[in-house]
């Protein structure tokens, strides 16, 4: 049969090529997409600029932890209201974690993203008159900043999927991990000298205005669509609909409940360490905002290249068929989950408050919480390559969704437990309380994983 493509329109014949074409040969020269991929289309871009934005998200989370230090003492804030503070940035981050994984699977998740990034500046960059205005005020404020940023991750799970090939998404997805850890680490060190030199407010404003710097290299330079996933087009400008997606198949899995612990457990020490660090060193050891913001950075290090040895070491083993996918996963998981818990039950029982604590000299005291602490956010960051790629592995259209719920149940858990631990320190003023619970929630969620985790294919 002869097939004259001269007269068909362009859309036509589109279409018509996709369905001639193998699918593989289509998704890997990414032939056909080429007009919409934008200036940048490699791949490689796409990692980098997700790794940037998940930078600038960290900068902007991170920076209250060192500005409350100050700001409490300007509006008399106890431990119980810092607390406060920082869990409400949570409660918006749990909510649109949650629908925004759907909002990814059913839109362009660049879209979405830049929307989020929209959102999360403006209120960073509305921050310090809310501050003004009073607790209320910043409580909402933090919280609409959580809503923009929950978005984030999930979204970018639905573009690693759309835009990266299959045998380099373990290490991309490190990469993007680790972008926040970079963030952390900017953030800690930046934030106390823009407070020393211009003041809080000023610290919000420029940090605030790097996402729409960011928006102006992003929204011109990606495509739209996935160039990976042909049939991921936009729908109508109607909201996705809860009860379409499968919940009852979503939450009868136990591979789901696995994913949904492991990364509640890690929302719980990833929004501790995020929120409480610098302060940990202020009242453990008397430093002030800049020893203790430069101190909370060297974990930050270790975890950011924790994830991407994990993120490699997981490609490696699997690509080499050395480890099956779920052995690798929960060899990695185990790392970082069994890893971090010694190291914080050492720190716990080694501090001024623990019963090997008396009679040390302080400055040996805060070597080993420092050695401690870097060493359990390095291995933490081993889960990248364990639970927090295993969405990937079971899922392919609802990778985002299932991401995006446990990563809201991830958001709910940091929230609560911030918020308690300031409750903690007010009443016990025990940190060695704080470290054992974190401990043990680290182990609970090990045995969990391996007994209930796979990474074989579970949902489409």
């Amino acid at each position: 049969m002869h097939l004259s493509l001269r007269k068909m329109p362009n859309g036509t014949k589109r279409s018509l090529a996709m369905a001639i074409l193998p699918e593989s040969r289509a998704s890997s020269r990414g032939l056909l997409d080429a007009p919409q991929l934008g200036v940048c289309s490699s791949w490689l871009i796409v990692v980098a600029l997700c790794g940037m934005v998940a930078v600038i998200c960290s900068i902007d989370r991170t920076a209250m932890s060192v500005a409350v230090l100050p700001m409490g003492v300007k509006y008399g804030w106890s431990d119980t209201v810092k607390g406060a503070v920082s869990s409400a940035f949570n409660l918006g981050h749990t909510l649109t974690n949650f629908y925004g994984g759907v909002l990814a699977a059913t839109y362009s998740p660049k879209l979405v993203l830049s929307i989020g990034v929209i959102v999360w500046s403006a209120f960073t960059l509305l921050t310090p008159p809310a501050a003004v205005m009073g607790l209320v005020p910043l409580f909402v404020v933090r919280a609409c900043m959580g809503l923009g940023e929950g978005v984030a991750y999930p979204t970018m799970q639905a573009i690693i999927k759309g835009w990266v090939p299959l045998e380099r998404r373990s290490r991309s997805l490190s990469l993007m991990y680790s972008g926040h850890q970079v963030g952390s680490i900017v953030s800690l060190l930046w934030s106390p000298i823009i407070i020393a030199s211009a003041g809080v407010d000023v610290m919000f404003y420029v940090y605030g205005a790097m996402g729409f710097i960011w928006l102006a290299i992003w929204e011109p330079c990606i495509s739209q669509d996935p160039p990976l996933l042909h049939d991921h087009r936009p729908q109508p400008p109607a909201p996705p609909r809860l009860s379409d997606l499968p919940w009852g198949k979503i939450f009868s899995n136990r591979v789901f409940w696995a994913l949904m612990v492991c990364h509640s457990t890690f929302g719980v020490i990833y929004n501790t360490a995020i929120s409480w660090m610098p302060r940990y060193y202020n009242s453990e050891f008397g430093l002030d905002v800049r020893s203790s913001s430069f101190l909370s950075v060297l974990p930050w290090l270790a975890m950011a290249a924790g994830t991407n040895i994990s993120g490699w070491l997981a490609d490696f083993l699997i690509n080499r068929k050395l480890l099956s996918t779920s052995h690798t996963r929960k060899l990695l998981q185990v790392v970082g989950s069994a890893g971090p818990a010694i190291c914080l039950l050492y720190l716990a029982w080694g501090t001024p408050n623990g019963q090997e604590g008396k009679g040390v000299p302080q400055q040996a005291q805060l070597t080993n919480a420092v050695v401690l602490l870097v060493l359990t956010m390095a291995l933490l960051g081993f889960q990248a390559g364990g639970f927090a790629s295993t969405h990937q592995d079971i899922a392919t259209r609802l990778a985002s969704v299932l991401f995006g719920t446990t990563n809201a149940s991830a958001s709910l858990a940091g929230s609560a437990f911030v918020y308690a631990v300031g409750v903690i320190l007010d009443r016990t003023q025990s940190w060695a309380r704080v470290f054992e619970l974190i401990a043990s929630c680290c182990l609970t969620s090990a045995a969990i994983f391996v007994v209930f985790a796979t990474s074989e294919p579970q949902f489409d």
